[in-house]
This record gives structure tokens, C-alpha cells and sequence, in this order.
């Protein structure tokens, strides 16, 4: 990729944003979204087979000028993006934490290539929040020790956007189950891992 620069084309990624203005931001940005097709493989030693067709896609959408997007539009989509507010509200209750909304964030020097928009900012930090559709993930969230990998190295990534010091909230939340009951709201505290 090395010389396209960012200027070589529009480029976005993922769903259509509900929020227009920030996409233009995102133009010629990897963004947290992507974070774990750019991250090492399973073993550690090297990068997988989605970062190569990461790498490959940004290069062509840089050379061309034409974006590339996924399709979207599931039902698993739609239901995070109804409740995203409603569990923002319930972190807030559970942890005394101010939430605002979170804004398109690009990486310090020299990393400007990169960005994130955490789903929430917090006066230290960030939440990316989860609202998993089917019972099986919300299950499984609830007793997990830590974030599924995925989820995780999109905390990480944003943090990255955010520099030093800041810390990354991840939050699994079900509207199904009754407020005040165990499993409305799981959450786990990150810190950054650069070794991803």
C-alpha cells in the first residue's frame, strides 16, 4: 500500500453508518471495525488470511477511488443498533459512569491511518457496547472471563485511536431479561494489549 496515501480514494467500510457526517471521516481510514482482520493470526507468528484480503482491498479501493462494501442489514445488526442507547443508560445506572456519545477518533502520530468510533466516551476512557441477538451469544458472553477475541481487539484498537492512559469498557447487554436480574448487563474492564 505503501504511496497510495490517504487521498488516493473514498473509502468505507462495514454498515452504512446511522450517522452520515461521520462518514466522511472514515474516508482512506482502517478502522476499529476491522481491528481483528488486521491483528496476528491464532498462533502469534504472523498475519492471517483476512488481513491479507484487508491489505488487498484497501490498496484496490485506494486505486481505483471506488469503495467496497459489505452487505448488511441483519436482523442482528438492527436489534444492536434498537437497544445501543438503552444499554448505555444501563451501564451508566450500574457503574456511575458518565456516558457520551462516542465520535470518530483517529490514532496519534504516526498511526493516522487508523480510527475508531468507540460506541460510547468515558471521562477515562471508552465502552463498545454488545446487545447480542441470539441466546446462545448472550450466553455465552455472560460466562465468558473475558470479551470473545473479536470483540476484544476492537476494544484494543480503539484504545490505540485514543492513546495512552485510557482505559476500554466492554458491554454485553440483554433487554429480554429484567432490570435488576443477573445477566441484563455483563461487563469487563480491558487494558490495552499492543502485542496484538
Amino acid at each position: 500500500i505503501a504511496g497510495l496515501g490517504v487521498e488516493g480514494g473514498v473509502i468505507r467500510y462495514g454498515m452504512e453508518s446511522a450517522r452520515p457526517e461521520l462518514d466522511e471521516r472514515r474516508d482512506g481510514m482502517i478502522t476499529a471495525s476491522h481491528a481483528g482482520e488486521i491483528c496476528r493470526d491464532k498462533s502469534g507468528k504472523g498475519w492471517g488470511v483476512a488481513t491479507e484480503k484487508l491489505v488487498l482491498r484497501v490498496a484496490h479501493e485506494r486505486l481505483t477511488g471506488k469503495t467496497h462494501k459489505k452487505p448488511t442489514g441483519s436482523a442482528a445488526t438492527d436489534w444492536g443498533h434498537e437497544y445501543e442507547d438503552e444499554a448505555a443508560l444501563y451501564f451508566e445506572k450500574v457503574t456511575g459512569l458518565k456516558c457520551l456519545p462516542g465520535e470518530f477518533t483517529i490514532a496519534p502520530p504516526p498511526l493516522q491511518i487508523i480510527g475508531g468510533t468507540p460506541d460510547r466516551f468515558l471521562q477515562n476512557g471508552h465502552l463498545q457496547i454488545k446487545c447480542p441477538y441470539t441466546v446462545e451469544v448472550v450466553m455465552a458472553n455472560l460466562r465468558a472471563k473475558t470479551p470473545p477475541l473479536e470483540n476484544l481487539k476492537q476494544v484494543w484498537f480503539e484504545m490505540i485511536c485514543m492513546g495512552e492512559g485510557t482505559v476500554g469498557y466492554w458491554a454485553s447487554y440483554d433487554p429480554r431479561i429484567a432490570e435488576g436480574a443477573p445477566g441484563k448487563i455483563k461487563i469487563i474492564e480491558t487494558t490495552r494489549d499492543d502485542r496484538f
